[in-house]
């Protein structure tokens, strides 16, 4: 489940025990820094609603980045696509990708919701 921004802060700023103050350290995780400026990098394809999901893990498919979501039952499915700004394009409200590994994985067109988020449908599971 998310955790808002403030009470992860909350949790990791440590009690004042009469030394320096050192709270300013510990605003920002190193990890949300991190995530910030990886997000600048990326266009994010949204698959699937993440409240369908439990837990989270990355998966890296070529340059590309897979987000990969673990539902109530146990099973993983396909949550968010992070593509390179590099190896894509937007044309008009639509996303144009070069890669063709994301390509197979997503049907339909990828329209923008907003910014660099974007939303697309996922292809349907076929038995091989």
């Amino acid at each position: 489940m998310y955790t808002p921004v403030r009470e992860r802060l909350a949790r990791s700023t440590p009690p004042n025990n009469g030394t320096r103050d050192h709270a300013k350290d510990y605003r920002t995780p190193v990890r949300d820094r991190q995530a910030a400026r990886d997000a600048e990098q990326y266009y994010r394809i949204r698959v699937r609603p993440s409240e369908n999901f439990v837990r989270f893990r990355t998966q890296d498919v070529g340059r590309s980045q897979l987000v990969i979501g673990m539902r109530k039952s146990g099973t993983w499915d396909m949550q968010t696509w992070l593509i390179p700004k590099n190896e894509a394009r937007v044309s008009g409200n639509q996303l144009m990708i070069d890669d063709e590994i994301v390509q197979d994985a997503i049907k339909g067109p990828i329209t923008r919701v907003k910014g660099d988020l974007f939303r697309a449908r996922p292809r349907p599971k076929t038995e091989r």
